[in-house]
């Protein structure tokens, strides 16, 4: 039995590993980049929408260094017909056959795709707040929250697109009581 619901799940530890550091990176990036940038490099009051597209940009980028290797595993783990292979398993081989750079082989495809996202999503949320008039203030906590949300929304979305991959057609081994 190659596919079915428990393939969704392999590779499961090295996500929920990783996701809580590179969430917490992707956070700490971009408040540290828009205060790197503003009022040194870029005034925010002048162009806000540069501040926060290029911290966004650059959140992704960090976040990046630990996401990728996590979804290298992953994928590992579920592309695998060995039912037994885990994360760890999946680490060892990637690193044996391919080194460091086989957990990197898809970082600047990651960022090509995410980082668009990522500055439109802080422009974005920058501007409602400071419309809005809402969170003026910074709080750990509502970065804590803000990054436990978006871990769970990562496992959501990764659990559909896992899902959908494996919605293959399953081979067909002739069964010895077909006669």
């Amino acid at each position: 039995r190659t596919y079915g619901p428990h393939k969704l799940y392999k590779g499961f530890s090295a996500l929920a590993l990783m996701s809580p550091p590179a969430n917490a990176l992707f956070y700490a990036g971009y408040d540290w980049t828009k205060a790197t940038l503003s009022p040194r490099i870029i005034d925010e009051e002048k162009n806000p929408i540069l501040v926060h597209t290029t911290a966004g940009f650059a959140a992704i980028t960090l976040a990046s260094l630990v996401m990728v290797p996590s979804e290298v595993i992953v994928q590992g783990a579920q592309a695998t017909d060995d039912a037994a292979a885990d994360s760890y398993q999946v680490f060892h081989k990637v690193l044996r056959e391919r080194g460091i750079q086989g957990f990197y082989r898809s970082y600047w495809a990651s960022v090509a795709v995410w980082g668009p996202f990522s500055s439109i999503y802080f422009t974005v949320y920058e501007t409602l707040k400071s419309t809005l008039g809402i969170c003026k203030s910074f709080s750990h906590h509502s970065a804590i929250r803000r990054g436990t949300r978006a871990v769970l929304l990562r496992m959501q979305r990764h659990r559909r697109r896992s899902r959908s991959r494996s919605h293959k057609p399953a081979r067909r081994y002739p069964c010895p009581t077909d006669g």
